[in-house]
């Protein structure tokens, strides 16, 4: 991580993937998770998006939510790897269970429109209040739209105020 940030020697992308790879390869999760973000991004080494998705599943099945995150994302754009939208709704899920806010406002996608899982709206409303609730004002404006029209949930003008103006707070900050 000093390579990687520069923390007391200069930055060195290439020192900080070999070192990543180093403990990556003893199991470590967060530098599997960084190496992993080196491969797909080509920082200090070539862009290998197969060995990328490869290291951020290892992380993801020690339950690291970014990493969960980032291979629900390869696996849901077909991103190096073949689409699987499926198993990328499952990656979103065990990440947002974390509260990981993006993978919990794209879990709600996933719900809303039926990708890879039977569309559910009701589930879609609660995955997008839980990305709200860490911050996400888009998922914010979601909920409050849905509960405005009814849409998937019970219609509730309260509680869809309450979200429109938190999505406008949000988007302040």
């Amino acid at each position: 991580e000093m390579y990687h940030e520069g923390e007391g020697t200069k930055k060195d992308f290439e020192k900080a993937a070999k070192w990543y790879a180093k403990a990556a390869k003893k199991g470590k999760m967060d530098s599997q998770y960084n190496y992993a973000m080196m491969l797909f991004y080509g920082n200090g080494v070539e862009t290998d998006r197969p060995a990328a998705e490869k290291w951020y599943r290892k992380a993801s099945e020690q339950g690291l939510a970014s990493a969960q995150y980032c291979l629900a994302v390869m696996l849901d754009l077909g991103d190096g790897v073949k689409v699987d939208k499926k198993q990328a709704a499952e990656w979103y899920e065990k990440a947002a269970e974390q509260k990981h806010p993006q993978a919990a406002f794209n879990l709600g996608g996933v719900y809303y429109n039926g990708e890879g899982v039977d569309a559910d709206k009701a589930k879609a409303a609660h995955w997008w209040e839980v990305a709200g609730k860490e911050g996400h004002a888009q998922a914010m404006k979601n909920v409050g739209t849905m509960l405005r029209k009814g849409d998937g949930v019970p219609e509730d003008r309260e509680r869809s105020n309450y979200w429109f103006k938190k999505a406008g707070f949000a988007q302040l900050l």
